[in-house]
């Protein structure tokens, strides 16, 4: 049976944004200024984008630096395909400039700890920069617990390389992440991440989150979380990230 999509297939994504509350929250400083907007700059596939900008001097948010919008969590162990673009502005005051000494998530799935848990960073995220990768290559990044009670320090990590996004600026890059979700190896979990089409990584029967009574949640935008640490974790070089974001469905 195919999965209930978030928003109407008869509705474009931006009229689900713009739709109740009860299904997103937007996690942004500004939300009815410049961090989050419908923008007619890059139209993706003829309808509007949505344009995400985070500023170095902006408010934490949630303990932070991030401009994201953040979906309800799934049922524990679910299965979805999440399809979306991506737009990384290329020259001008917006360009996505590499950034040295910096890094971003331009996508992530966050686990929903459980009651007295603290929380953790995500099970899965798509980065940018440099901490993980190469300055101008995206990283998927996984971070897996068994144990009924996670912390940062019990959870296992792994990083792995999703290639250059240097020719990709400027242009719509269409992403299909399908995700099936586990923590042990006999729940037969599974990521498969296709770019405009075409396979660039898939990974069988490895752990990809944490054991937790209530699943992932999906947020997209723009999270830094370097502009937000002290001393030489905060040494990026920029002061503005802009990214631009279309065609969101998730089945």
């Amino acid at each position: 049976m195919k999965r209930q999509q978030y928003y109407l297939p008869s509705q474009s994504w931006l009229d689900f944004l713009k739709g109740s509350t009860s299904v997103f929250r937007k996690e942004m400083a500004y939300p009815n200024g410049y961090s989050g907007q419908t923008s007619m700059n890059y139209l993706s596939k003829g309808s509007p984008s949505y344009r995400f900008e985070l500023r170095k001097d902006d408010p934490n948010v949630n303990g932070s630096k991030r401009s994201e919008v953040a979906l309800n969590p799934e049922p524990a162990l679910d299965q979805r395909t999440y399809n979306y673009s991506i737009l990384l502005p290329n020259g001008g005051a917006e360009d996505y400039a590499l950034d040295p000494n910096g890094s971003e998530i331009i996508t992530q799935w966050h686990n929903t700890p459980d009651p007295g848990e603290s929380w953790t960073s995500p099970p899965v995220a798509i980065h940018t920069g440099a901490y993980h990768n190469n300055l101008d290559h995206y990283t998927l990044e996984l971070n897996w617990d068994a144990s009924p009670m996670s912390s940062q320090k019990s959870l296992q990590s792994a990083h792995f390389d999703l290639g250059s996004f240097a020719s990709d600026k400027g242009k719509w890059v269409d992403w299909r992440v399908h995700i099936k979700w586990g923590w042990l190896v006999s729940q037969h979990p599974l990521i498969q991440i296709d770019k405009n089409g075409r396979r660039i990584f898939e990974l069988k029967h490895h752990p990809n989150t944490t054991n937790d009574k209530q699943g992932v949640y999906m947020k997209f935008g723009i999270y830094k979380w370097d502009w937000a640490q002290t001393g030489a974790m905060n040494a990026s070089i920029l002061s503005t990230r802009v990214l631009y974001f279309g065609n969101l469905s998730i089945v």
